[in-house]
């Protein structure tokens, strides 16, 4: 595969983590405006990857290119193409919602932000509180302004590590719809989850890890009848075999 195709693009990726390979040969590649989910057990090596694409982790070997950036040599340009968000929000908690926003506006030298930072509070749910600090934030709140940092740039890439986690129904419609939007102007999404019929909703991609290597990937058009969840549980338990 070459590492030109898909704005995320992998060729035979592998990590160690001291003893243990946490990535083996992994191929994978997103294109423009699409939107993939990263599934499978825990351990399998779905947040691994997450980190080597958003440049906070150096594969062992292998082809990765982010937005034509191939890493770790252009890790700097890969950088200003994307948004990531982890399990740490990497917010002010003394500092409320829109200041937060304003100040990760100035890091990427945006001087007129306050019409998407309002956007985003809105679509996001957190216009109500956006005046209250930040430490004052339920998880799910924390993780939803993380996720309007992202992408308040408007990154070209957007990593995502469980988003979902801690959302309730609404605050997860609301992603939903906000991942469409954004994959509609042409934005890349990859994000890990283990909501299976969640992952169904919202992505047009599916990859599943399993120790390691990629399983299974399958476009939303090509799933089975019994869905991504059917897939899955094949998958796992050793008779899904490749799609």
């Amino acid at each position: 595969m070459n590492t030109d195709v898909g704005i995320i693009s992998v060729r035979d990726l592998t990590k160690r983590l001291g003893r243990r390979e946490a990535l083996r040969g992994i191929d994978l590649h997103v294109d423009r405006g699409q939107i993939a989910a990263l599934v499978g057990p825990n351990g399998a090596g779905k947040t691994t990857l997450l980190r080597i694409l958003s440049t906070l982790m150096r594969p062992d070997a292998g082809d990765v290119a982010v937005n034509h950036c191939h890493l770790p040599a252009q890790s700097d340009g890969a950088r200003r193409s994307l948004g990531a968000v982890f399990h740490h929000p990497m917010v002010y908690g003394d500092l409320n919602a829109r200041e937060n926003m304003r100040f990760h506006a100035r890091m990427h030298h945006m001087n007129k932000a306050d019409d998407r930072i309002d956007q985003l509070l809105d679509q996001l749910g957190l216009d109500p509180a956006r005046t209250e600090p930040v430490r004052t934030y339920s998880r799910g709140m924390l993780q939803r302004l993380a996720l309007a940092k992202a992408l308040l740039p408007e990154p070209a890439v957007l990593l995502l590590d469980e988003p979902f986690t801690g959302l309730d129904v609404l605050a997860g419609d609301r992603l939903n719809s906000l991942l469409k939007k954004e994959a509609a102007r042409g934005c890349t999404i990859l994000f890990s989850g283990h909501d299976l019929a969640g992952a169904e909703k919202v992505a047009s991609r599916y990859v599943l890890l399993e120790e390691g290597r990629v399983a299974v990937v399958v476009d939303h058009a090509d799933l089975p009848e019994d869905g991504l969840t059917g897939l899955y549980q094949r998958a796992i338990n050793g008779t899904g075999g490749q799609v």
